[in-house]
């Protein structure tokens, strides 16, 4: 008992939790190793056709420096410094520009992005030649502004010559070109191919040429183009783009960084050319007040005889010209003031770029008209990618409007306090020309005609100079966008992605097979291997025998295999501690069919080959399995009902083995289990112990009857008996129930019909 709680301790650990034996399921799947292999060649060959039937796409990617100064602003970061929002919203604009429709598609036309070439290799391997087709087709000659699509095939023949045909299937009319350049007409104009390199070396089969609308082409583009900002706040743009030729992505980014910084340049010149025409004018004008000036005071002299200032009014008239000074420098700043006034005033300049620079000398004004400057270059940059109407725009206008109210009360605020400043100077010069009374009135009248003079003279010269500031801004070429990295493309393309193709072409190649196996066998209710038995019982297995041919007598058979498999079973009932002095064996099993009769009748033969005495009793008094190999009707049922009084009597030698002894069955009874009740089994079985070595019990099957457990009591251990797909598995938890309720002694369990 102490081995069999053992083992029954050992089986219940690896049974335990659901009883699935890795080892065994894999060895289960292994079986059919030829078929998953195959289905694994199969789904990795489709891989492969898969992978290369589709085109590589490739990233590319670059950052750029936005410089807000480009635009010409002086204190632009001034005015947005500490304010994060307006940056964030600047880099939006920028970004936002960057991904119009009307901006992309530019880049598309110029390097004529709409036109594809796809070259066709082995297994209908794709590529895009982009720049390396040996054919290139001129479209000059189509209307793109009508094209939706156009797509031309080219058939490469193996004597250099080229097929044309529209849907990539060749017929007789497919027109042959020997030379170039060719000329297809097509529902939108005429595309004339052209020979780039000799076709004689093409690597492709064919090729594919697609031309598409530009404006659809720059669709694609913008949603495959990825802006977005370095770090919250931060100046750096990174760009990425997804194309199908390494080369054509990092051209398109280059393309785009260039066409940025020209928009950029061109709004640079605006705002300069407009402050340029503004200080022209003023000069015109200041150089013909300033000659009618001094023709003045040329006159003035000459007809007063003046030459030099009086020297006792020196001190007086220091002091004068000191306020004389500051009235030039306010009135200078109230010309400023009007002349700004006055452009913002006329109703033709609504709308449009503010001077700049100028010299106005209030910083809150100044700061008023570059935000102003800004907003409206702002406002004009995203008109061209979109309409008035659009909610961006008409928030823009607003705040023009709203920052123009701004500015005009502020010119009027600033004008005011200037005048007051003004009336407060002539207080003081009033004052001191009392003091000069004596001052001859020609030297006042001169005094007076040279300071218009020279507030004329001083105006003239401050617009010389911001004339020139002015040159020179509009001479930098300061971009606005400065690469930090250069545009690249990743070597190795994104999609499709081969390892993961081939991953799930491998997984699916091996779970198709492993699926229909799972099907045909764990959902199915048979044993479908030895390996199989130990998930569903804890019964120890003893042995397993192998299918043979002589389904009576292995021994007296040609099938070695078998005969070697009853030896085995055999040697393991011999030295097996459960086993030892064992005498009865009782044969059972849940189901008829599964040789169990063939096993008790092999094992008992294979004793006898030993010298051993062998008796074989067949117990099964419903199937009388056993009994069908002697002659007669009378056996066990006619001892145990009294009929018979000497049970040896009743035995029979079993004529091709020697010491192979046999008690049939007997005649049937209707009440074969109150049969096996009697005592008269007890005395028969303790009786023959002594007269045989080994005593084999063939018992009913436990599905039905209840036999088996009647005759567990005098038998020594019990073989149960299971067959390959003969046996339902779902029913070993029979033997389970009754092996953990100890109602079945020392059993074993012996798997029939194991393939070799």
């Amino acid at each position: 008992m102490a081995g069999r709680n053992r083992v029954n301790d050992e089986l219940k650990i690896r049974t335990e939790a659901g009883k699935t034996d890795i080892k065994t399921v894999v060895f289960q799947y292994l079986k059919y190793w030829y078929l998953i292999l195959m289905s694994l060649a199969v789904a990795l060959w489709i891989g492969k056709v898969y992978h290369d039937s589709k085109i590589p796409l490739y990233s590319a990617s670059a950052q750029i420096l936005i410089n807000d100064d480009s635009k010409g602003a002086n204190n632009e970061l001034a005015i947005f410094e500490g304010i994060a929002i307006e940056r964030q919203s600047t880099m939006e604009t920028e970004i936002l520009e960057m991904k119009s429709v009307t901006f992309i598609e530019k880049i598309v036309t110029e390097l004529k992005l709409y036109v594809n070439y796809i070259g066709y290799g082995r297994l209908s391997k794709k590529t895009d030649l982009y720049e390396d087709s040996p054919i290139v087709a001129d479209i000059s000659n189509l209307s793109l502004t009508d094209l939706d699509f156009v797509g031309i095939w080219l058939h490469f023949e193996k004597n250099g010559t080229v097929r044309v045909s529209e849907n990539g299937e060749l017929t007789d009319a497919s027109p042959v070109v020997k030379e170039f350049p060719y000329s297809v007409t097509t529902n939108y104009g005429e595309v004339v191919l052209h020979k780039k390199f000799d076709v004689d070396n093409a690597k492709y089969n064919k090729i594919f040429v697609g031309i598409s609308n530009p404006a659809a082409v720059a669709r694609e583009y913008i949603s495959s183009l990825s802006l977005r900002a370095a770090g919250k706040g931060a100046p750096v743009l990174s760009m990425s783009v997804v194309s199908t030729n390494r080369s054509k992505g990092v051209d398109f980014l280059k393309a785009l960084i260039e066409k940025y910084n020209k928009a950029s340049e061109n709004e640079k010149d605006m705002i300069s050319q407009t402050t340029s025409k503004f200080i022209d004018d003023r000069i015109r004008l200041l150089s013909e007040e300033l000659g009618t000036t001094e023709r003045k005071i040329e006159g003035f002299k000459k007809n007063q005889g003046l030459i030099e200032v009086a020297s006792n009014a020196q001190l007086v008239l220091q002091e004068n010209t000191e306020y004389e000074r500051k009235k030039m420098e306010n009135e200078t700043q109230i010309k400023l003031i009007e002349y700004l006034k006055s452009y913002i005033d006329n109703p033709k300049n609504k709308l449009s770029v503010m001077p700049s620079n100028i010299g106005i000398e209030d910083e809150s004004l100044v700061s008023q008209v570059n935000r102003y400057n800004e907003l409206l270059l702002e406002m004009d940059r995203l008109l061209n990618s979109t309409s008035e109407n659009n909610p961006v725009v008409v928030n823009k206008k607003n705040q023009l409007m709203s920052l123009l109210g701004n500015i005009k009360i502020l010119v009027d605020n600033i004008l005011q306090g200037l005048r007051i400043s003004q009336s407060d100077l002539d207080a003081q010069t009033s004052k001191y020309k009392k003091q000069m009374s004596n001052v001859p009135t020609q030297e006042r009248r001169y005094l007076e005609i040279d300071r218009q003079r020279q507030i004329q003279a001083s105006l003239f010269l401050m617009l010389l100079q911001k004339r020139e500031e002015n040159a020179l801004a509009m001479a930098a070429t300061v971009s606005k966008a400065k690469i930090v990295s250069e545009p690249s493309a990743s070597f190795a393309p994104i999609a499709p992605n081969e390892k993961n193709i081939y991953m799930m072409s491998g997984l699916l190649g091996l779970a198709i097979p492993v699926g229909v196996i799972f099907l045909i066998t764990f959902l199915s209710p048979l044993l479908a291997s030895a390996m199989e038995v130990k998930n569903y019982t804890q019964i120890p297995v003893i042995s397993n025998l192998p299918i043979c041919k002589n389904a009576v007598d292995v021994f007296g058979g040609e099938s070695e295999d078998c005969a070697e498999a009853f030896r085995m079973l055999r040697t393991k009932i011999l030295y097996n501690e459960e086993f030892e002095n064992t005498k009865v064996f009782l044969f059972t099993s849940i189901k008829d069919g599964v040789g169990k009769t063939f096993v008790s009748k092999n094992l008992a033969s294979s004793f006898v080959m030993l010298g051993k005495k062998v008796l074989l009793i067949d117990a099964d008094l419903r199937r009388q399995s056993l009994s069908e190999f002697v002659e007669g009707g009378r056996g066990l049922t006619n001892y145990l009902t009294g009929e018979e009084t000497d049970v040896e009597s009743l035995i029979i030698k079993v004529s091709d083995t020697n010491g192979l002894s046999l008690l049939p069955a007997g005649r049937f009874k209707s009440n074969p289990s109150e049969l096996l009740t009697s005592e008269k089994l007890d005395e028969a079985i303790s009786k023959l112990r002594d007269e045989y070595d080994y005593i084999f019990i063939d018992a009913t099957d436990l599905s039905k009857y209840t036999d088996t457990l009647i005759l567990n009591h005098v038998s020594d251990a019990v073989i149960a008996v299971a067959r390959i797909k003969v046996s339902d598995k779902t029913k070993f938890n029979k033997y389970d129930e009754l092996y953990k309720n100890n109602q079945l002694n020392n059993v074993m369990l012996v798997v029939n019909g194991v393939k070799n």
